[in-house]
C-alpha cells in the first residue's frame, strides 16, 4: 500500500525537504527495521547541507539552493569509513543517492520521493 504514493507528480521545494527524514524503502524494498542504525537524510536548508547516516557511516553534502522546485542537486558528498558486520545497506543508500536528481511530494507532507533522471522512485523519505 505503501508504494501507491509513489504516482505523485507534485514537485518538492526546498521548503519542504527542511528536517530529518528516515530512508524507509530503498529501490522498492522496506529498508527493515532491523538494522543497527537507522538510515535517515537530514536537509540544513538555512545552510545548504545535508547529513545523515547511511545505515552505519556518516554521510554529509552541501545541498544546492537554487535549484527549482521538483530539482535536486548534492555537492561535494562524503562519508566516514568505519567497517560495518553488512554493508549491503550501507552501499545501496550511497549507490542510490549518486543517481538522484529529483524530488516529488509524497502521498501526504510527511513522506517525500527521491527520484533518478529516468522518473525511478530511489527513496521513500518519512519524516522522523
Amino acid at each position: 500500500a505503501g508504494l501507491c504514493s509513489c504516482s505523485s507528480s507534485k514537485k518538492a521545494t526546498i521548503a519542504d525537504m527542511k528536517g530529518e527524514w528516515d530512508i524507509v524503502s530503498l529501490n522498492g524494498e522496506a529498508v527493515k527495521a532491523g538494522v543497527a542504525e537507522q538510515p535517515f537524510i537530514g536537509f540544513d536548508t538555512k545552510e545548504g547541507r545535508i547529513y545523515g547516516k547511511s545505515g552505519c557511516n556518516r554521510i554529509l553534502g552541501q545541498l544546492d539552493m537554487t535549484a527549482a522546485p521538483g530539482e535536486i542537486s548534492f555537492a561535494q558528498m562524503g562519508s566516514t569509513r568505519m567497517a560495518c558486520p553488512n554493508m549491503d545497506l550501507e552501499t545501496s543508500v550511497l549507490q542510490s543517492m549518486d543517481q538522484v536528481r529529483s524530488v516529488k511530494a509524497g502521498k501526504d507532507e510527511n513522506e517525500m520521493l527521491l527520484v533518478d533522471q529516468d522518473g525511478n522512485v530511489l527513496l521513500v523519505l518519512e519524516r522522523n
